[in-house]
């Protein structure tokens, strides 16, 4: 998935709900954007709670930069980085999976 179309799958929800990601069974929240290191394209960088997740606004700001918005993202998941496939909403929360 490209960061634009991660961008406009989003568009819709709550500005403010934190963006979580789902890396098998754990959840991480999402931390921050990150150039990958081995291909082009951006890894989505996390940690486990009670580490402070991005707001989808923020998300949307760093993600939004002309550079990088046409660039694959991909998913930091412990020590695997892994495509993100789709997103859901629970609990006021974006689920990245």
């Amino acid at each position: 998935m490209r960061i634009i179309d991660l961008i406009a799958l989003t568009a819709d929800l709550n500005k403010n709900a934190a963006l979580e990601a789902l890396g098998g069974e754990t959840v991480y929240n999402v931390t921050g954007i990150s150039p990958a290191e081995d291909e082009d394209g951006v890894v989505l960088t996390t940690k486990l709670p009670p580490a402070k997740p991005l707001r989808h606004w923020e998300f949307a700001l760093l993600a939004g930069k002309p550079e990088i918005r046409g660039q694959r993202v991909r998913l930091q998941a412990g020590d695997a980085v892994l495509p993100i496939y789709g997103c859901s909403f629970h609990g006021g929360k974006i689920v990245l999976h």
